[in-house]
């Protein structure tokens, strides 16, 4: 679906943007020109940043896209309506599901640009485990604040879109 792909994008981009700016100045630090840094960053971002799309594919949900191909091969269809209680169980496993999804997800993108700097240097962060904690913690508090806003914005009707036509103003007056 179209939030799929856009959680890809969004994903591939955060990790590997957030990626290439440390694995690049820990390079440069190491000593190495512009362009043997820039080579360096670049591969390890784009491995992390894919690596992370494809995870948030498969844990975020992108099963929903396999499990709707499947139901429209053998004819079926997916239920129309459900039960309160079952809307209420969807919505609160899709916001807890999101939470986690960004927990690991931002966790790995942490351990990932910790061992390409190691590589480099050879040397390992004092409190690296506190590090991918705290890049997990801040992931779950995120991803389920946001996921629950946008829950909560679709079970409220959302917000009324902004006016398209310019607002009137009064009449500077001229000195």
């Amino acid at each position: 679906t179209a939030n799929n792909a856009a959680q890809m994008i969004e994903t591939a981009g955060g990790a590997s943007g957030e990626a290439y700016r440390r694995i690049y100045s820990t390079a440069k630090s190491t000593g190495m020109s512009d362009e043997q840094a820039e080579e360096y960053a670049l591969n390890n971002a784009l491995t992390i940043g894919a690596t992370a799309a494809i995870f948030e594919l498969v844990a975020g949900g992108g099963t929903d896209v396999i499990d709707n191909l499947a139901a429209r091969v053998a004819g079926g269809k997916r239920a129309q309506y459900r039960s309160a209680l079952e809307e209420v169980q969807r919505r609160l496993t899709g916001v807890g599901r999101e939470g986690l999804t960004e927990a690991i997800e931002e966790g790995f993108t942490e351990g990932a640009i910790i061992n390409a700097n190691y590589q480099l240097t050879g040397e390992v962060p004092p409190d690296w485990e506190g590090d991918i904690t705290w890049a997990s913690t801040q992931g779950l508090l995120g991803g389920t604040g946001t996921a629950a806003a946008i829950t909560l914005l679709d079970i409220t009707g959302g917000s009324p879109p902004i006016a398209s036509v310019r607002p009137s103003l009064p009449t500077p007056v001229s000195l």
